[in-house]
């Protein structure tokens, strides 16, 4: 394996795939979940970018590896017990059912040398990608989340999608009104005059005054709409 440089996403790029390398097809066939589930993962920072590689050979596309050693298990221990995959489950602890009811061993799963790291937010339950501790931070980010956005609308620092939506409905209507009237009340005037200045200076004028509705909304932009 020759690592040649890092990449412009921060991931190394290498010119042969290592033995305990998969491709992200693998990944998936092995974890039995889609590829949206393993992007997900990627960008809630669950599959760390220390175990990801680009594959490059000349004349090929580059190639998305994934260390399955580092991320296989955790990734699977992550979603839904119902969801594992069979060669896991027995594998892991043969004596586990996930689908039996009543009573049933309990799962002990192996040691994972990054369960002391905070769980990170993960796909949807339809990727299978699920489990309680990221459901319960999510939650408490979501509670924390409204109570901030109540606190800002208190303070007037938000406004309603409506409320801009008719402000900018408003300033629509008066500028296109200006715009439309001022051929016909420009029309004597231009052709009463002759002077090229005068004329310049009558154009800039009335052109001001049809923008004037827009300066509305640098004054909104900064807070100082009444």
């Amino acid at each position: 394996m020759a690592v040649l440089a890092p990449g412009e996403d921060g991931i190394a790029i290498i010119n042969t795939q290592p033995e305990q390398y998969v491709t992200v097809k693998e990944f998936c066939d092995r974890c039995q979940v889609t590829p949206g589930a393993v992007s997900q993962a990627k960008s809630a920072g669950l599959i760390r970018k220390s175990s990801l590689r680009w594959m490059r050979k000349p004349g090929q596309k580059p190639i998305a590896l994934i260390n399955w050693e580092a991320e296989g298990a955790a990734f699977i221990r992550r979603m839904r017990p119902e969801k594992w995959p069979q060669w896991f489950i027995k594998e892991q602890n043969p004596g586990f059912d996930p689908t039996a009811g009543g009573r049933r061993p309990k799962f002990v799963p192996p040691k994972d040398p990054d369960e002391d790291e905070e769980p990170g937010e993960m796909g949807s339950a339809a990727d299978g990608v699920y489990d309680l501790a990221t459901a319960k931070l999510r939650k408490e980010k979501l509670a924390i989340a409204k109570a901030d956005l109540e606190l800002q609308q208190s303070r007037g620092l938000l406004v309603e999608v409506e409320v801009v939506g008719d402000f900018l409905r408003s300033i629509a209507i008066e500028t296109r009104g200006t715009l439309m009237a001022m051929a016909p009340r420009l029309a004597p005037l231009l052709a009463a005059e002759k002077d090229g200045r005068k004329i310049a200076a009558i154009m800039e004028r009335e052109i001001s005054a049809a923008l004037e509705p827009l300066a509305e909304l640098e004054r909104y932009g900064h807070g100082k709409k009444e």
